[in-house]
């Protein structure tokens, strides 16, 4: 029953912990995700205010505006996501970097649009009006930002890894447990049956040639024991009804 009960404890403490590292690996290339995702998306509002400011393109406020919403749903899943001190700051330093580089792009996004075509135009608006130089600020920080989740995602799979060679400690325990169970169990066997079934075959050897004085060893089990006594008891008599055969 001890085994048993052990050998079910170990089994779902085992579980857990491969359920745990299976659920921290899962959050953290998550969050990895949602970083990329955010990623992508600036890179794709970005496109639309060039779109907008030089190419004049009808759709492009809209689809901007639409980005932008989406950007900000990832943010909120990205709070839902991140756990550890180390995350959450480095969700809140790209939600900060992000709202400066959006706030210049809401202004860009509101004033009437010139649709320059001329490539050597082009460049001096890029530098100058719309400065994408902001773009490779905000990548600097996305860096920073991967850096550190990939030092978080990097801890998990230490965790898993972990995890996963207390999972083989675990699963030893019962091994171990059954192996001193087994051992014991010879142990008392011997202590208990073995040994005063021994003593009693013996006496009742002795018995049968005669030997009435002498008496099995009352030890061993309960039932053993009584038997035993039982056997003494019976010598006993036979050795007080022989002497009183022999006075009489």
């Amino acid at each position: 029953m001890l085994l048993i009960a052990v050998t079910g404890a170990m089994g779902w403490l085992g579980f857990n912990l491969r359920q745990q590292a299976a659920e921290e690996d899962l959050r953290v290339n998550t969050l990895v995700s949602l970083v990329q995702e955010v990623r992508g998306d600036l890179y794709r509002q970005m496109s639309e205010v060039f779109d907008h400011k030089f190419l004049g393109e009808p759709t492009a406020v809209t689809e901007y505006l639409s980005i932008g919403q989406r950007i900000s749903r990832t943010f909120l899943r990205m709070d839902s996501v991140a756990v550890q001190i180390d995350e959450v700051a480095a969700v809140d330093e790209l939600r900060a970097a992000y709202q400066e580089v959006r706030g210049r792009a809401d202004t860009i996004m509101a004033t009437p649009s010139r649709a320059i075509r001329q490539a050597d135009q082009l460049a001096v608006f890029v530098t100058g009006d719309l400065r994408m130089d902001w773009v490779s600020d905000f990548e600097r920080v996305l860096a920073a930002t991967d850096g550190l989740l990939r030092i978080a995602q990097t801890a998990g799979e230490t965790r898993t890894a972990d995890l996963n060679r207390n999972v083989g400690i675990v699963l030893a325990i019962p091994i171990v447990l059954a192996s001193l169970l087994l051992l014991a169990s010879r142990g008392f066997l011997r202590q208990a049956f073995v040994r005063p079934l021994r003593g009693l075959l013996q006496g009742l050897e002795a018995f049968a040639r005669g030997n009435l004085d002498h008496k099995v060893p009352e030890a061993g089990a309960a039932e053993l024991v009584t038997l035993e006594r039982a056997v003494n008891d019976m010598a006993r008599d036979l050795a007080q009804r022989s002497e009183e055969h022999t006075a009489e």
